[in-house]
């Protein structure tokens, strides 16, 4: 009789357990990153509109019918923001648009087209580093006492050694190469790829925050879609 009291209490446990399970999460249907095509562009070579042998926003605009047949419902953008490379990873100013690629009233223009057509717009933004012609860096650079200076990974070379030695570093790699001397002073400052894209330092919260403020201003006032 125990026993069988025992199994009741059990199967009832069960039940109330199974009423209070989680519900699954609902499925969100045609969302649009998800449910559609996207296609990618690097505006510097994808179509010039004006004969200077350099692709620019004019010309993808030119192009969003050609976009659209294609059965594309997003456009992923490639940097387009000013960098003095070619690639145009690694940044200069994060709210302004790369002056070969058009103003960006010609990118508003580019947004406002893709939209009439269902098109979504995406933009690369770039922020594990910026160039070294960046503002922020040119500040970072003149003295530990900057405000700027924590934008970024500064550390005196033999602090860096040390660092290596005793494996206790927290950055993305172990090498040595990956700290560049800026030709002058003790310190040296940290970019993963190479010397002209330091990287940004997120664990300062001022960081973050410009970082917040520049996703804000593409969202809001530009109105791209991500």
């Amino acid at each position: 009789m125990r026993n069988f009291s025992f199994l009741k209490t059990l199967i009832l446990a069960f039940i109330v357990l199974g009423a209070c399970s989680p519900k699954e999460k609902p499925v969100v249907k045609n969302y649009w990153p998800q449910a559609g095509v996207t296609y990618e562009i690097f505006v510097q070579s994808f179509y010039d509109s004006n004969g200077d042998g350099i692709g620019d926003f004019n010309g993808v605009t030119e192009k969003l019918d050609y976009v659209k047949e294609l059965g594309a419902n997003a456009i992923w953008f490639m940097p387009i923001m000013p960098s003095p490379t070619y690639h145009k990873y690694d940044v200069i100013d994060y709210k302004a648009v790369h002056p070969d690629y058009g103003t960006m009233e010609d990118f508003k223009r580019l947004l406002d087209e893709a939209h009439k057509r269902d098109i979504k717009i995406v933009i690369d933004m770039i922020i594990n580093h910026t160039s070294t012609e960046h503002p922020w860096f040119q500040e970072s650079k003149k003295g530990r006492d900057n405000p700027y200076r924590d934008y970024y990974v500064w550390a005196q070379k033999d602090t860096i050694a040390d660092f290596l030695n005793k494996k206790v570093i927290t950055l993305d790699s172990d090498n040595i190469r990956q700290w560049h001397d800026p030709g002058f002073g003790e310190d040296y400052y940290y970019g993963f790829f190479w010397g002209g894209m330091p990287d940004l330092n997120f664990d300062n919260p001022k960081v973050r925050e410009e970082i917040y403020e520049i996703g804000r201003f593409w969202l809001e006032e530009v109105g791209v879609d991500g």
